[in-house]
């Protein structure tokens, strides 16, 4: 057989964290970052599979299934085997028909960039495994790694969109939105230097404790975000935002913390504490970089470089 390609984009969340899971309407952007899937098969007098994972060209997975029920034969890294062969027999129960015959698969996924980021190295591998058994991504997320799924949605869009949850047994809500604002050149993505876990991040947070007039005003903030064409309603946005999160979740708003020199505005990505952040504000490249390089932050993205429409 031929070899089968899928492809599944990487993602941020401008506006919503957290509160998306309570019903608010997030911002969300697929990025020029993702994920592949290629998978050929061979006649075998057993199913078998095979698979390798690479991140930026370089091998960083390798396994060996057997059987229909995929246990493990070989492995470099028992945790990410484990998490890999629990999505693929989830994909196996929603349908039967996925990996049932006496078969070799040859599997290989590229990340193409470093998996630490919190891009979405996870919800793009769910994206092509849903893909290639032909199930649902949000049942097979809702299954496996749980949260509200806007990933899921970005790694299948081609432009930004306004994103909200409705449970996990009900189909999501997604509007494609035009978000390439004026501005663009002066929104820039930091790395935090730390990983940060979204299925822990929100595992002790508590949507139906969420006031619900937080959440009507989040959601306005992510329309408002998305279509402005003012950086300084932008950046009042992004502070507004901040409070807005600091006060449900109880923790201080990341520029307080840690750029309250920054001439400009800080908005904390997804789980606060790690992954991406936001800066916006009038700087030079270089100054904006050097800023930051002199904090310790050496992983600087622009808007253009990073957001898929751009």
């Amino acid at each position: 057989m031929d070899p089968q390609k899928f492809y599944a984009n990487g993602k941020l969340m401008i506006s919503g964290e957290y509160l998306v899971l309570a019903g608010a309407h997030a911002l969300a952007l697929p990025v020029k970052y993702g994920q592949s899937l290629v998978y050929s098969t061979k006649e075998s007098d057993d199913l078998t599979l095979s698979w390798k994972t690479l991140e930026k060209g370089k091998e960083k997975f390798h396994f060996e299934f057997s059987g229909r029920e995929l246990s493990p034969v070989k492995s470099n890294n028992v945790k990410a085997g484990e998490f890999i062969r629990k999505i693929l027999l989830e994909a196996k129960t929603l349908n039967p028909d996925f990996l049932n015959k006496k078969t070799r698969y040859e599997v290989v996924t590229e990340i193409n960039f470093d998996m630490n980021w919190g891009l979405g190295s996870s919800s793009s591998l769910i994206s092509n495994i849903g893909a290639w058994s032909g199930t649902d991504p949000y049942r097979l997320l809702h299954q496996t790694i749980g949260g509200s799924g806007y990933d899921i949605a970005c790694a299948r869009s081609k432009q930004p969109l306004i994103y909200r949850f409705k449970g996990k047994n009900q189909m999501p809500k997604v509007k494609e939105v035009n978000f390439f604002p004026p501005f663009a050149s002066e929104l820039w993505f930091i790395y935090s230097g730390k990983k940060q876990s979204s299925s822990r991040s929100i595992s002790g947070f508590a949507p139906e404790k969420v006031d619900p007039g937080r959440i009507k005003e989040i959601s306005a903030l992510s329309y408002d975000m998305a279509k402005t064409a003012s950086l300084d309603d932008f950046c009042r946005m992004m502070d507004r935002h901040e409070n807005i999160t600091g006060q449900v979740l109880y923790k201080q708003p990341l520029r307080e913390k840690s750029f309250r020199d920054f001439p400009g505005s800080i908005k904390s990505l997804g789980a606060w504490g790690g992954d991406f952040f936001m800066a916006a504000g009038r700087m030079k490249p270089e100054e904006l970089k050097n800023y930051f390089k002199q904090k310790g932050y050496h992983t600087i993205i622009p808007f253009e470089e990073m957001v898929l429409n751009s």
